[in-house]
């Protein structure tokens, strides 16, 4: 980032952020996105997580899933759009914490849910994540290390001394952004808003293997997506088994049970529960 970095006026980016997020036409949101793309570079670094990631599932029943592929992302045929993804494009949703995990499905008392937990087959992963450019200028960043977190700090400061319109200029976009990534409202219209601009980010940085975002279930925490071809070179399976929730509290935290680990997890993919 440079000080002579171009920048679109506050007033023009407000305006088309208003005519984007009013907007329910995918063709007008790619292209008006796709522009302010061209005046933002996404925060990305390469991220080491030693703990797990968790993925989790209600069950039918109580009946356990005997197969690993119930446990991934599901078949591109009989993938609905999400968050990050468009219809027929499979991702791997992962959450950094079990709490996570479970809120992102509504777990509730007695349910009976198949919790998995993955592990990274590399040292690290290369993350972008959108949003923390204005939490670190706020001196709030929960995801960048403190000498990342102050140069970012520093350059908005620099930047508004030189011109207060261009730096609120430079955290608008990143918060417009991260509201749309973020935004509770979204299923009702598909994701639209979400995945296209999920899209145009992976277009413009192919070299990710994901994105991670904050949680709009449980505050404060994180998300990870991942597309299918990232996601198989990217993490394995380590385990997966049966947890009974005793109670949900607010906040995102719950009181939990293990109820049920299979005997094995074979190599084709076979889950033995008894």
């Amino acid at each position: 980032m440079t000080l002579n970095k171009k920048l679109l006026q506050i007033e023009y980016l407000n305006e088309i952020a208003s005519e984007i997020k009013n907007s329910q036409s995918e063709e007008f949101i790619k292209n008006k996105l796709g522009y302010l793309l061209e005046f933002y570079d996404l925060l990305n670094f390469s991220f080491s997580y030693e703990t797990p990631y968790f993925r989790a599932r209600k069950t039918i029943d109580g009946k356990p899933y005997v197969s690993t592929s119930d446990t991934y992302y599901p078949p591109n045929n009989l993938t609905s759009a999400g968050r990050l993804n468009e219809r027929g494009d499979s991702f791997l949703y992962l959450s950094m914490s079990l709490d996570t995990a479970l809120s992102e499905i509504n777990a509730t008392d007695g349910d009976i849910i198949q919790v998995s937990a993955y592990v990274t087959k590399r040292k690290s992963l290369t993350l972008g994540v959108i949003g923390e450019f204005y939490r670190s200028s706020r001196g709030s960043a929960s995801l960048l290390d403190k000498t990342h977190s102050f140069k970012i700090s520093n350059f908005v400061r620099e930047l508004s001394l030189k011109d207060r319109g261009l730096a609120l200029s430079f955290l608008y976009t990143d918060l417009f952004f991260d509201e749309l990534l973020r935004s509770p409202n979204a299923v009702k219209n598909e994701y639209l808003h979400s995945r296209v601009l999920s899209k145009l980010i992976f277009e413009k940085y192919p070299f990710l293997d994901g994105l991670i975002y904050h949680s709009v279930a449980s505050e404060a925490n994180f998300n990870l997506g991942l597309p299918n071809k990232k996601a198989d070179s990217a993490v394995a399976l380590t385990s997966t088994m049966l947890m009974k929730i005793k109670k949900r509290y607010p906040y995102g935290l719950y009181d939990i049970e293990a109820y049920k680990i299979p005997i094995e997890i074979k190599r084709n993919g076979d889950i033995i529960w008894e």
